[in-house]
């Protein structure tokens, strides 16, 4: 699988073993911190029959979760080329191949080829991304019901908004 962007820096900070160990912690802990609490406050909303769009989904925990509570169908959008590799990994291990799209590359350089979703998360994704008010308002564009992002703060009540 090749990546549709230069991921220089994403592959760096985003690598093989931190995805591989993150695999790992996921399949025997369940998903962590604020994204638990994510996946939370998106279990009080019928998710079912629902799509998704996961931008910087990682290595899939919220994508995860949402299938196992009746998501039609994923995109997972990530521009690590390893962290989308274990996704896959992930993705064949719970059976939800068929349900699932993984796309390696920037989000803003090719959303015009990602599809509208009822449900789009962005798990600490807009903290650090350079261009993040592009990334805000071309995924809210995608968006046809929920919007749920993280954004790292140093109080836990501010780290979720779902609208």
């Amino acid at each position: 699988m090749e990546c549709n962007c230069s991921t220089e820096g994403f592959d760096k900070e985003f690598g093989a073993k931190r995805a591989s160990n993150e695999l790992k912690r996921y399949f025997k802990k369940g998903p962590k911190g604020s994204t638990k609490l994510l996946i939370d406050l998106l279990k009080l909303h019928d998710v079912k029959d629902k799509s998704l769009l996961d931008i910087g989904g990682g290595v899939g925990a919220i994508q995860f979760q949402l299938l196992d509570l009746g998501i039609k169908s994923v995109q997972n959008i990530d521009a690590s080329q390893a962290y989308i590799e274990k996704a896959i990994e992930g993705t064949e291990k719970l059976g939800y191949s068929s349900q699932t799209e993984h796309v390696c590359g920037d989000f803003v350089q090719i959303f015009e080829k990602i599809k509208n979703a009822e449900i789009v998360t962005l798990d600490k994704v807009i903290c650090c991304y350079k261009e993040f008010r592009t990334l805000v308002q071309e995924s809210l564009n995608k968006t046809n019901e929920i919007y749920a992002i993280i954004i790292p703060r140093d109080v836990w009540w501010e780290n979720f908004s779902i609208h």
